[in-house]
């Protein structure tokens, strides 16, 4: 009866697992189809993901089921709609773990892949976004896709530029240039890349070698295309502004606001704004206030509030340069509200993305719980079910053990008849062991008298060794006095040997004797020929330090003569050998009226006046590292950058330049004579090395040494001037503000552009 019972059950339970997991499978397909159709609506993110959570938490049941992929790709999309980036990573990766080798190669896979690349970078893991970007392409190359390699490598320079990372995304970009050019690809494309390349070197502050892709990029555009040459011409104006050169910045800014006129009037606000920029930046005043207000008025149409935030800027700083101290404050209040109001909305904004977080985070919650209520109620059912089998295997086991006590009772009876035949075997097995010890005592006692017959033939064998013994010790008495004879010749010998190594210790204590008295005298003399060697050796010593004296005096003179490395390599040959450096600062001074001064001031005062400011000045340049190389009446020539080639040469010179002025400010303070001094600066090759053979001097040759000095010549009392290829070098440094003078003519070199330090 129990065990029909138990059969039934089995029977009543397999048809409906079965028919359960149909079932499960048709609410899963409805379910998708709900949340395609609600997706498909336009429905809310939220209630959309609250559909197809509900269809993830039935798929993860079923183990490697079909629609795992596609439900962790939608749910992931939602996220990544609603930029949680973090909350989609997650669901992307499950769907790639779900990807097959041989399904890696499909459109569906690849989408798959860029989706979690780009949500790599936008994590900030622009690594991680280039490994899944790496797979697409090398599928791409396989299949021969030439378009689709290019997407791939314009979306990693994209994660690339977008994380910073601009060497990376300049490599993408170049590997794009390379596969255009080979395959001749339409001009379009090539344009595209072009400007991209330009853009990716802007990024990386090489500004010249962008606008040489801008340029390239600008023989491609079409006659017609106003668009593409308006951009094209705004980038290579900010490109020549970013180098300083305003006067090709404003020229491309102007060609890019007529193209921008003819293809998109409303745009102009950007370019007069930039023109404004330029112009201010240049101190043209008049011009930048021309630009602003038709930016200005041109972006208050176009409601664009972003820009007129910087315009607004610029106009305070034109009308606080102008003295319109009022109308700078006002702007500046209007670039104040409209900023806070952008941060303002900002805040907003984020805060609406994070109550968004919170919302879908509590949807995923509750639908999470949900699914786990449901499970608890199944392992409640299936817990009634174990225990009904429990109670059903409690009534087989009692069956069983009724049964196991009647075997055990049958085992017990052939277990005691076991015994029972065990005790008469040990029996007949004892009666067998006292056979075997009865005849192991006949054994012993047969071996004993055995025993007795060795001991006597031991006991005859020892007699005759005791007579061969006594007859042994007779030979032995012989022998000993035989060698007692033999003793005394040898000891006779003996005495007649010690006699003779007597007299011989004899002859040889006497020749020592005489030995010693000699290395006596040797001694004595030694003493004398010490206190003489030691007499001359510090007369040598004495010696060695006035040589040494003289030779660092020597050192010294050359050193204040020649640089230090010129110095020792003369010492060590005998000749310096001249050496050309690519790129040093040259600082040229000399003092304004001098020939004036000099007719009126004693020649004893020149001296000492020239004295302790050259000597100030030495000091300057031996604190920066700078060569001083030659004083000529009231010029003072010094250089950075040589013999040690140092990159900072050029602010070298512009800081010890700044130290020399303010010196001789503060000594006209308390001096009757007035030091008015000019400086130039000038950066350029040059060859150093020594001249002359007897008098040697340290000099160096080339036309940015005559340069410098026209730098010089051209600058003002009490300011630093430098040339156009010095300000290039110190342009960046924030501890320096510059002057622009414009082009002024410089006899033998034509118009320089000169600048001001301040």
């Amino acid at each position: 009866m129990r065990l029909s019972f138990y059969i039934i059950f089995l029977f009543i339970s397999l048809p409906f697992a079965l028919w359960a997991q149909e079932g499960q499978e048709d609410r899963i397909k409805s379910m998708i189809e709900i949340a395609t159709a609600e997706q498909a609506n336009g429905s809310s993110a939220g209630k959309v993901l609250s559909q197809w959570l509900q269809v993830y938490e039935l798929v993860k049941k079923a183990e490697q089921h079909p629609q795992l992929a596609r439900t962790c790709k939608a749910i992931a999309d939602i996220y990544q709609a609603e930029q949680l980036y973090e909350q989609a990573l997650p669901y992307y990766l499950e769907a790639v773990q779900t990807v097959d080798q041989d399904e890696a190669q499909n459109e569906a896979a690849l989408q798959l892949f860029q989706e979690v690349a780009w949500t790599y970078a936008q994590l900030s893991k622009p690594d991680s976004a280039s490994y899944f970007y790496r797979i697409i392409l090398q599928e791409k190359k396989q299949a021969g896709n030439l378009n689709g390699q290019i997407n791939t490598l314009q979306k990693m320079a994209k994660a690339y530029t977008l994380n910073e990372q601009y060497k990376k995304a300049l490599r993408s970009n170049l590997q794009i240039k390379q596969l255009l050019e080979s395959h001749q690809r339409p001009d379009s494309e090539r344009l595209m890349i072009y400007n991209n390349l330009g853009y990716n070197y802007t990024n990386l502050q090489e500004y010249q070698e962008s606008i040489n892709y801008f340029l390239a990029a600008l023989d491609l555009v079409g006659a017609d295309d106003f668009a593409s040459k308006a951009i094209l011409n705004t980038n290579i104006g900010i490109a020549h502004y970013n180098l300083g050169q305003f006067n090709e910045s404003i020229n491309y800014l102007n060609q890019a606001r007529k193209d921008t006129k003819k293809h998109n009037p409303k745009a102009l606000d950007e370019i007069d704004q930039l023109l404004t920029t330029v112009y201010l930046k240049k101190k043209d005043l008049y011009n930048a206030l021309i630009y602003s207000d038709q930016s200005q008025d041109i972006a208050i149409n176009n409601k664009n509030h972003i820009l007129l935030t910087d315009i607004y800027y610029n106009a305070a700083l034109i009308h606080s340069e102008l003295y319109e101290y009022d109308l700078a404050l006002d702007y500046f209040q209007k670039h104040l509200r409209l900023r806070d109001s952008f941060e303002l909305e900002e805040k907003l904004r984020q805060q609406q993305l994070l109550q968004q977080q919170i919302n879908l985070a509590q949807k995923e919650k509750e639908i999470k719980l949900f699914y786990i209520n449901e499970d608890i109620k199944e392992l409640t059912i299936t817990q009634l079910r174990v225990e009904a089998e429990n109670q059903q295997l409690a009534l087989k086991n009692k069956e069983a053990e009724l049964i196991t006590e009647q075997k055990e009772k049958e085992i017990l009876r052939k277990d005691n008849e076991l015994k029972a035949s065990e005790i008469r075997a040990q029996a007949s097995e004892t009666e067998r062991a006292k056979q075997q010890l009865e005849l192991a005592r006949q054994r012993l006692k047969v071996s004993q008298q055995e025993k007795e017959v060795v001991a006597l033939q031991q006991k005859e064998e020892l007699q005759q060794l005791e007579i061969k013994s006594k007859e042994a010790q007779l030979a032995a008495e012989q022998n000993e006095k035989n060698l007692l004879l033999r003793d005394k010749e040898i000891s006779a010998l003996e005495l007649q040997k010690q006699k003779e190594r007597e007299q011989f210790f004899y002859g040889l204590g006497a020749l020592m004797a005489l030995i010693l008295l000699i290395i006596a005298g040797g001694l004595l003399y030694s003493r004398k020929l010490n206190r003489q060697l030691s007499t001359k050796n510090k007369a040598i010593e004495k010696q060695k330090e006035e040589i040494s004296l003289e030779r660092k005096k020597s050192d010294k003179l050359l050193l204040n003569i020649l640089p230090e490395e010129v110095a020792k390599e003369l010492k060590s040959t005998g000749k310096a050998t001249s050496k050309k450096y690519d790129n040093v600062t040259i600082l040229f001074t000399d003092f304004k009226d001098f020939t004036v001064l000099v007719s009126e001031m004693p020649a004893s005062v020149l001296v000492k006046e020239l004295n302790e400011i050259f000597s100030y000045f030495d000091g300057v340049m031996e604190e920066l590292e700078i060569e001083k190389i030659d004083t000529i009446g009231d010029a003072y020539l010094a250089v950075s950058g040589l013999p040690k080639e140092n990159s900072d040469h050029a602010a070298k010179c512009i800081l010890a330049a700044g130290k020399m002025l303010r010196y001789l400010d503060e000594r006209n303070t308390h001096s009757e004579i007035k030091w008015k001094m000019r400086v130039g600066i000038h950066s350029g090759p040059v060859v150093a090395g020594v001249v002359g053979k007897k008098k040697f001097a340290y000099d160096v040759f080339g036309d940015t040494v005559n340069t410098a000095s026209r730098i010089e010549s051209n600058g003002e009392a009490g300011r630093i001037n430098i040339s156009q290829s010095t300000y290039d070098l110190v342009r960046n440094d924030p501890n320096f503000s510059f002057e622009n003078r414009g082009e002024i003519y410089a006899k033998g070199k034509g118009k320089m552009e000169m600048w001001f330090v301040s």
